[in-house]
């Protein structure tokens, strides 16, 4: 009867041992390795990691990434076999499209699941494919058809803005030829009254976590209108030697008109 009372207390024993979850020593190293700190107008997001045990052990891991409003992959559990002091690496690659997101924070993270508990984050930047398209104009008429790089004092210039992005996001800045800068509301007629080199500036910002987009145009104000009539006349003026050689050509055309009337006169005097 003894005996059969052993045997079951020695079988209770064997359940219940086999009923706890394993315990283990083993010291869990994990590491994340990523490329870049940002993910800047890319399509796939991409880090290595490394999973190292101080002793042979088999652990269930997940890998993912985690980003606020950009999707994100679906975890997947994995079995490995690690042997001691002998790193595990492997990478992993989560395709997403930063043409259609916001900038935001993201973290990379590696879990492991079994024999233990454990975790590791690292935080990345993703940023916009394509960001914000601006294009600033210097016209010669509001509707824009001829824009242009050359104006005169009094004339008006027409500024205006083509872009993508939202007018709240947008500052411009208008900078004159004495480097004064005044903040300016596109589309703007004005008339310049200095001349010199104008720069237009147009900063477009995005959300706290991407970074400050700067566009510029240059256009020149020129004192007045120059035409080839106007250089032809200022030369003329101007270069002494040109004005004398035009009379000398004058009177030695006179004096061949004389002389060929002369000569004509006295052959039919003659006959």
């Amino acid at each position: 009867m003894s005996r059969l009372f052993n045997y079951v207390l020695q079988f209770l024993w064997l359940t219940v041992m086999c009923t706890i979850p394993q315990v283990t020593f083993a010291e869990l190293k994990l590491e994340i390795l990523l490329p870049q700190k940002t993910f800047e107008r890319t399509n796939e997001i991409r880090f290595e990691y490394r999973i190292e045990s101080s002793e042979d052990l088999v652990v269930a891991y997940s890998t993912s990434s985690r980003c606020p409003t950009a999707l994100n992959p679906l975890m997947k559990v994995e079995t490995i076999s690690l042997k001691a002091g002998t790193p595990f690496s492997r990478e992993f690659q989560f395709g997403v499209d930063a043409g259609t997101v916001d900038a935001q924070e993201c973290e990379a993270l590696i879990a492991i699941h079994e024999p233990i508990k454990k975790t590791l984050s690292k935080p990345f930047r993703l940023l916009p494919r394509h960001l914000f398209r601006v294009k600033l104009l210097a016209c010669r008429d509001n509707s824009c058809v001829e824009p242009a790089t050359v104006f005169y004092l009094n004339e008006k210039v027409f500024l205006a803005i083509e872009s993508n992005a939202p007018e709240e996001r947008i500052a411009v800045q208008l900078v004159y030829p004495d480097g004064k800068e005044e903040s300016v509301k596109l589309p703007l007629p004005f008339v310049p009254k200095d001349q010199g080199p104008y720069t237009l500036k147009a900063s477009v910002s995005g959300d706290p976590t991407s970074r400050q987009q700067l566009f510029v145009t240059r256009f020149s104000v020129l004192a007045n209108r120059v035409t080839v009539a106007d250089k032809f006349v200022a030369g003329s003026e101007q270069d002494g030697s040109f004005s004398g050689y035009r009379l000398g050509i004058v009177v030695l055309g006179v004096f061949a008109i004389l002389g060929a009337t002369w000569r004509s006169l006295r052959r039919r005097g003659g006959v």
